[in-house]
């Protein structure tokens, strides 16, 4: 497909979030307690579009200029990749996911308003894709339920001994039906009700399996790095 052209211009890296600093000390709140509103702006790309502004871009994408939907592409592709891992299973599953957002997006990019942000709004597509693409998989939704989840707390410092990549991966080993409730409620920052209206499943549900989401996260970092989390874990 058209977008496949411009997957070998972008560097692995941008894979995940570039910054592996401050971030982490925001990420343990997905794995505690509140939801996290500006994960986004850590995996910012320099890009050679940074001399044409949103409205610009969009208008120039509307009628079908093939070099504005490239640039588009390139200065979105490594954010929104990060979105897609977030809810994939795996590298190329996201890559998918990526693609058929991007379709989505130039499909609707006529409907973009220059009063918004583009990145929000691409971002925006790229969730309701990814709810669309569980809704659709009957496996995922028939295992929502309301068991209850017992929550273990974690200092803040334990998720800051982490490179960036490794929450990608530790979301990852989350089960789908987890991983989606707490990428909607964590990052996202949707609550809990319109958490289960996308669902369409009840708040309680939602609820729960955010508990299960966060005591899963923490049983992993337990496992996988014992000595940082005895050290820092309270």
């Amino acid at each position: 497909m058209f977008f496949g052209l411009y997957l070998p211009l972008l560097k692995k890296s941008n894979f995940f979030f570039t910054n592996t600093g401050s971030v982490w000390g925001s990420c343990l709140r997905l794995v505690v307690r509140k939801p996290i509103r500006n994960i986004s702006r850590y995996n910012k790309l320099p890009s050679s579009t940074q001399n044409i502004n949103d409205s610009k871009l969009a208008a120039l994408c509307a009628k079908q200029d093939r070099n504005a939907q490239k640039l588009l592409y390139q200065q979105f592709y490594g954010q929104m990749m990060s979105v897609c891992m977030r809810y994939a299973s795996s590298k190329d599953e996201a890559g998918e996911m990526l693609n058929d957002g991007f379709m989505k997006v130039f499909a609707h990019i006529q409907e973009y308003k220059p009063e918004h942000s583009l990145q929000g709004w691409i971002r925006r597509i790229m969730v309701n894709n990814a709810i669309d693409a569980f809704r659709r998989n009957r496996q995922y939704a028939h295992q929502l339920d309301i068991e209850a989840a017992e929550e273990v707390n974690v200092s803040p410092d334990v998720i800051e001994h982490f490179a960036a990549e490794d929450i990608i991966r530790i979301i990852q080993d989350l089960p789908p039906v987890y991983k989606v409730v707490f990428n909607l409620y964590a990052i996202e920052g949707y609550s809990h009700k319109e958490i289960a209206d996308q669902l369409q499943i009840t708040e309680s549900t939602s609820r729960a399996n955010l508990a299960k989401a966060r005591a899963k996260l923490q049983l992993i970092i337990k496992e996988t790095e014992p000595t940082i989390y005895e050290r820092y874990a309270k």
